[in-house]
């Protein structure tokens, strides 16, 4: 999510604002300590001009870098 932040040139209050959550909440996505909701995905994912799919994918693939 911070990849695709950056590439829009957002800050992490713009995405919160634009999300209609809080900018810790953009942070923990950020960090991988938590996900957006499924029924926020659409909208995190239109926010950053993606696919839900590449958010999707992203959290798995770190979560299984974490697992090892």
């Amino acid at each position: 999510i911070k990849k695709l932040r950056v590439m829009k040139e957002m800050t992490q209050t713009q995405v919160a604002q634009a999300c209609g959550v809080t900018q810790g909440t953009v942070v923990g996505w950020e960090k991988g300590t938590c996900f957006p909701k499924a029924e926020k995905i659409p909208t995190v994912a239109s926010v950053l001009g993606c696919d839900c799919e590449t958010l999707i994918r992203a959290a798995v693939e770190r979560k299984q870098r974490k697992a090892g």
